[in-house]
């Protein structure tokens, strides 16, 4: 899912405290965007999960160098849509592991 950068996202400040974790952590406020969906994001996106479910279990992804360039690197730097994948960039250190696990 994309975020419009013209879209104001709401923040969202999230704790954690359980007997194993007796110290609320408050979660990092600018990596919790909620963005507005769309019904053809809905679409979209039930389309990508189709594809990607479409993959038998045990598939590997293993581009060869020229690969990744062409399809995903040059993508990127051109700002181009990549192709669908399941894959969420996050800084792990700024979540409580609990939280990650959901």
């Amino acid at each position: 899912m994309e975020i419009d950068e013209n879209s104001n996202p709401s923040i969202q400040l999230v704790s954690v405290s359980t007997p194993n974790n007796p110290t609320a952590q408050p979660q990092n406020q600018s990596s919790l965007k909620t963005a507005v969906v769309s019904d053809d994001d809905l679409n979209k996106e039930q389309d990508e999960d189709e594809y990607l479910d479409s993959f038998p279990p045990g598939y590997r992804f293993r581009p060869t160098d020229d690969e990744l360039i062409r399809f995903y690197l040059e993508k990127k730097i051109l700002n181009q849509p990549l192709p669908p994948n399941r894959f969420v960039e996050t800084n792990i250190y700024l979540h409580n592991p609990e939280w990650l696990a959901d």
